[in-house]
């Protein structure tokens, strides 16, 4: 083959790995299903929950977690069953009567512009929402305004926080919501060996005959349609059209691909952490001892925050955790997410309750939405009243109350 740009390489490195086998390393013992029929018969929860839901699952309105493997390939996959079931005779037809919005899961796509939706938009539409985890007030303005509601989630705290909405909001602990949806949507088929990755890597499965490399899909997934710098696939998120480019993926079934080109492309990341990691500095922030970045990416912060944490164990300097924070134009808002040390165990820091209160306090009620060791939250900028210095000059959130009352 002659190599004469991108795309030849990429049909290059297809070929050379389409009837490629990476060796299997899982251990066994770790794995929570040891083998494909019992991880097949571990849906039951899903599948039961199905049983309830008599109305026709064909949704108007699709919101899904726009940065996340998990929630793109929910995504693709009710593409593809909208393909299945409408007989469209291409993309272009299906989006003229199903409307696909990616949105961050720290983002209300009522409140965020540039989800570009309004709640009179969907006034007796049906909605969908996957893999993410909304506010109560948002499910329940959904509920109002719209025909139908359903949502297939994973998050914890969607469970925690929409208890009286139960009767049309899953959410499983087993697995990965694209699996669930998956099962959902096609529960008569086995799940894609692709799905069974991001599966594996979200839920930490160690599904065994998966082996090695299942943190290189997730990056190289992220790449090429969560954080693309292409103006061509920035235009396919914008309209749509991404979610075909997506159930290819899943359809290829060529998983050795995305674990070559992901192993690749993890290095680069692992070294540009580093380097970014470098610049963060020693803070007070609400009497905590934090160290701080002035730094946000979609793709990078958790990375980056642990690297933080990294260096100052190994200058033997203690800090509680990481604040990393960024001005966002659209929202008017700094973006603040707070990471502490991972661990196994409880965390030390409720960081998403902390977020919760100061997102209420900065003025945007966004706040608290992120794993157990993390929260995020905005920071409303209103000249001569407030900024995010606040947070770091006062010694603890009486103190910032106070000042900013």
């Amino acid at each position: 083959m002659k190599i004469s740009d991108r795309k030849n390489i990429n049909e290059l490195v297809k070929k050379c790995t389409k009837n490629a086998e990476i060796t299997n390393r899982n251990n066994t013992s770790r794995a929570k299903y040891k083998t494909k029929s019992e991880y097949e018969a571990s849906f039951t929860d899903i599948i039961d929950w199905k049983k309830g839901f008599k109305d026709d699952p064909i949704f108007d309105i699709i919101f899904y977690h726009k940065t996340k493997s998990d929630g793109l390939f929910c995504a693709g996959i009710y593409y593809h069953y909208l393909m299945e079931q409408k007989k469209y005779k291409d993309t272009h037809e299906l989006l003229e009567h199903h409307k696909f919005i990616g949105t961050d899961a720290s983002r209300d796509p009522l409140k965020d512009p540039r989800s570009g939706m309004r709640r009179d938009e969907m006034r007796d539409k049906k909605v969908l929402i996957l893999d993410l985890s909304l506010s109560p007030d948002s499910l329940k303005e959904i509920q109002s305004t719209a025909k139908e509601l359903l949502v297939i989630d994973d998050h914890e705290s969607t469970n925690k926080r929409n208890n009286k909405l139960l009767h049309n909001v899953f959410v499983g602990s087993n697995h990965s919501a694209c699996a669930y949806c998956w099962k959902f949507f096609f529960t008569d088929k086995e799940v894609p060996i692709m799905v069974q990755i991001i599966d594996s890597d979200d839920r930490k499965l160690f599904l065994p005959w998966i082996g090695m490399g299942t943190n290189f899909v997730a990056t190289a997934l992220g790449f090429m349609f969560s954080h693309s710098p292409y103006p061509h696939t920035l235009k396919k998120i914008k309209n749509g059209e991404i979610v075909a480019d997506i159930w290819d993926v899943i359809g290829m079934n060529n998983s050795v691909y995305f674990i070559t080109i992901g192993r690749y492309m993890e290095e680069g990341i692992e070294n540009l952490k580093e380097q970014i990691a470098r610049m963060a500095r020693a803070d007070n922030f609400l009497g905590y001892k934090v160290g701080t970045l002035n730094y946000f990416s979609p793709m990078l912060p958790k990375k980056v925050a642990r690297q933080i944490i990294s260096n100052f164990k190994a200058r033997g300097e203690h800090i509680d955790f990481v604040v990393l924070y960024a001005y966002e134009r659209t929202q008017n808002a700094y973006h603040i997410q707070m990471l502490e040390e991972h661990t196994h165990g409880t965390p030390k820091y409720n960081l998403a309750q902390l977020a919760i209160e100061l997102g209420k306090l900065g003025k945007t009620s966004l706040g608290g939405h992120g794993a157990k060791f993390i929260g995020n939250f905005y920071w409303k900028r209103i000249p001569n009243k407030q900024d995010i210095w606040d947070l770091f000059e006062a010694k603890s959130i009486n103190e910032l109350k106070n000042k900013i009352k």
